[in-house]
């Protein structure tokens, strides 16, 4: 990072090639240069077609096919050791920044100090996209369009020189990115933040309420993975999944001691998602989720809580 202008490798792990070249697209109306773009397949059974392929080689892309589903760590691991750039810009398929000098806002925060390892910036959910959905889908993911949420990490290629690439064997679908800024501060790095914003579409227009819960499972075995290598005592989130577990206990106790106990436990997972749908409906003025995702919410909550304990006792997040 020592040269004036840091060369930039973007890695696309996609599970969906053909849905990939959207996403591509909005790197290429970026005003930085791009060294090069590695494209990771992790999705055999997902051929590209014949237009997609044309598009790939047009543009110099870079088709990385893995073997078997390996999961996204893996997937950005054979990425970046491809990769021969100075900085590398992980960008998933439903990843659009909404400027075009965004790249340049991280290259420009990453040269600013030589102690900052990496960066991230805020993530939206364009109401616009998240409109064309179905009833279901549209109510399930009503808590995103609340307030930007900062994610997508960006990091100096040395850091993964000096402190190993993703842990693929403990994080397979999510929880990586946390993962890694956890020990980039270990190693003494710090990350900072842009304000250039990147519109994230959570979930496909197909996608089916078991695979939304399956989803929300998996992201709760990220979280309780995370609390067993970090600690319990890391906060993650105000109303992380140990304190769920104090409230789940308590409701349980309450059935065969209070009812009032079992109805006190109940509440906080009520507020909670009452608050995330107060929020989404600031920006959406859609009255079915103010009235309808409270009680939805709560049994999204305890689906993660499941698969945090799930995280937490084995240690690791499956795919």
């Amino acid at each position: 990072m020592t040269k004036k202008s840091p060369s930039v490798s973007i890695i696309m792990p996609t599970f969906e090639i053909d849905k990939s070249e959207e996403a591509l697209r909005y790197i290429f109306k970026q005003d930085y240069p791009i060294k090069e773009i590695i494209v990771v397949n992790d999705n055999p059974k997902s051929k590209p077609s014949k237009s997609m392929l044309n598009f790939m080689k047009l543009n110099k892309i870079k088709l990385i096919n893995n073997p078997k589903n390996l999961g996204i760590a893996r997937s950005l691991n054979e990425g970046i050791t491809a990769s021969k750039a100075d900085v590398i810009i992980v960008l998933c398929r439903d990843h659009f920044p909404e400027g075009n000098n965004w790249i340049r806002h991280i290259i420009e925060k990453l040269s600013s100090d030589k102690k900052i390892g990496a960066v991230v910036c805020p993530f939206v959910w364009p109401t616009n996209a998240w409109g064309k959905y179905s009833f279901l889908t549209k109510l399930f993911t009503f808590r995103h369009i609340a307030v930007p949420k900062y994610g997508g990490v960006y990091y100096k290629k040395e850091v993964f020189d000096k402190i190993g690439l993703f842990n693929s064997q403990k994080y397979a679908f999510a929880g990586e990115d946390c993962d890694m800024l956890n020990r980039l501060k270990n190693a003494g790095y710090t990350f900072e933040h842009i304000e250039d914003r990147v519109m994230h579409v959570h979930y496909d227009k197909n996608s089916n309420f078991l695979g939304s819960l399956k989803k929300e499972y998996r992201y709760g075995g990220a979280h309780g993975t995370l609390k067993r290598e970090y600690g319990l005592l890391k906060r993650i989130g105000l109303f992380d999944f140990e304190i769920r577990l104090l409230f789940i206990a308590g409701f349980f106790i309450g059935l065969f001691t209070n009812l009032w106990l079992s109805l006190f436990c109940v509440l906080p997972f009520f507020l909670a998602a009452l608050t995330q749908a107060i929020s989404a409906f600031g920006k959406t003025k859609w009255l079915p989720g103010l009235l309808l995702y409270p009680f939805v919410g709560i049994g999204i909550l305890l689906i993660q809580t499941a698969g945090a304990i799930e995280g937490f006792v084995k240690g690791k997040q499956d795919k």
